[in-house]
């Protein structure tokens, strides 16, 4: 009989051994159920996410007018990083500018409040016009109050307690962040400020910034 005459085995005429029964449980054991072991990767994942979060909790700024906080957005989506490394970037190098003189602080006594309304000098700001005002009395479409204007990021603990520094007591912690903000975003759009994602995970920015 030659080898083409040889009849096929056939592998269901028999049930399998049990050496070859524990091969195969073992090979499937390696294997696994996809839809399992992608589920087990998106839990271990969302696991490290909530772990990060509790590290890293965002901060609370009222008094971050609208337009602020959608130019750090875009500017985030334009580096393709989180906007929270963009507004990292903007603190960062406003308060360097607050040390330097190139950003100062100024403010009017408040009749609403015990803190002072804050303006800002040497940022563009009195070009621009924007400043945060009260809202008038009387007016059926008056705008929301700019406290209720709020943002959160997440960065560092130190970053945040320079920015509480910064206001002293003096000014509402939020609207000297708008202030950091607005000076970091005019002096991106001028060429003053260059912001450079870099090969980082998650990614990140760092800034350059010369003297005025």
């Amino acid at each position: 009989m030659t080898k083409k005459d040889t009849p096929r085995r056939n592998p269901l005429a028999a049930p399998p051994s049990d050496e070859q029964s524990s091969m195969w449980r073992q090979v499937l054991s390696q294997i696994g159920d996809p839809e399992r072991v992608e589920a087990a990767m998106q839990k271990k994942a969302a696991e490290r996410k909530r772990e990060w979060e509790k590290a890293h909790p965002s901060r609370c700024y009222r008094g971050v007018p609208a337009d602020i906080r959608q130019q750090v957005k875009e500017i985030a989506e334009t580096l393709g990083v989180p906007a929270d490394e963009v507004a990292r970037a903007f603190f960062e190098y406003s308060l360097v500018c607050l040390n330097r003189g190139t950003l100062t602080l100024a403010g009017v006594p408040s009749q609403r409040r015990v803190r002072m309304t804050l303006y800002a000098s040497g940022a563009g700001w009195a070009e621009n016009g924007w400043k945060p005002e009260p809202a008038k009395r009387g007016r059926k479409d008056k705008p929301a109050a700019l406290w209720r204007e709020a943002v959160y990021y997440r960065i560092p603990d130190e970053l945040h307690e320079r920015i509480k520094q910064a206001a002293d007591d003096v000014y509402p912690t939020g609207e000297v962040a708008a202030v950091l903000l607005k000076h970091g975003i005019e002096s991106y759009q001028n060429g003053t400020l260059v912001l450079m994602p870099q090969p980082k995970l998650p990614a990140n920015l760092g800034w350059a910034g010369g003297k005025r």
